[in-house]
């Protein structure tokens, strides 16, 4: 009986120190309700955030600027905590490999560092594809500007955001 007795202390003692994490209480009310992840990811055109074929803040467009404050504002109003923000730059086939790959990781880091300078306080993981993930294919016969403006969905940041939105 005595041994019974303490398993049962050490075990709502446990529950104390733990506080509510790993129980379902779904009818006593005396845990405050889980928090649930969620990952959301955003597309921003390259085209919108800097002038052709540039990366640096100093080439960024004034849409691009108003896209990144906005989204800065979202982030801290929409979430209870932001836990980790992937930026992943890519580009269209024009250029070398080496290059693109280079414009890409560049471009990332931009919008990473722009970010935090508006106050986003979250960890940032920045990658670039290059060339390595179109989203769309354009015919060989195009030239110019017409090449150009087929090619421009290929040229972009994407953000994939994971956090604690609030309710």
């Amino acid at each position: 009986m005595k041994q019974v007795i303490r398993k049962s202390t050490v075990l709502i003692g446990a529950m104390i120190l733990t506080g509510c994490a790993g129980l379902k209480d779904v009818d006593h009310k005396w845990c405050p309700p889980e928090q649930q992840g969620t990952v959301e990811n955003i597309s921003l055109k390259a085209d919108a955030l800097f002038k052709f074929d540039k990366s640096s803040a100093q080439d960024m467009l004034p849409k691009g600027v108003a896209e990144l404050n906005e989204l800065a504002a979202k982030l801290g109003d929409a979430y209870i905590k932001v836990d980790q923000i992937t930026s992943v730059g890519h580009t269209d086939r024009l250029g070398s490999d080496t290059y693109n790959q280079g414009l890409s990781e560049r471009r990332a880091q931009t919008v990473a560092d722009y970010l935090q300078q508006r106050g986003v306080q979250a960890p940032f993981l920045v990658r670039g594809m290059g060339e390595t993930q179109p989203v769309v294919e354009c015919s060989q016969e195009l030239k110019g500007q017409a090449l150009k403006d087929c090619l421009q969905p290929n040229r972009r940041v994407e953000l994939e955001i994971q956090g604690v939105k609030k309710q």
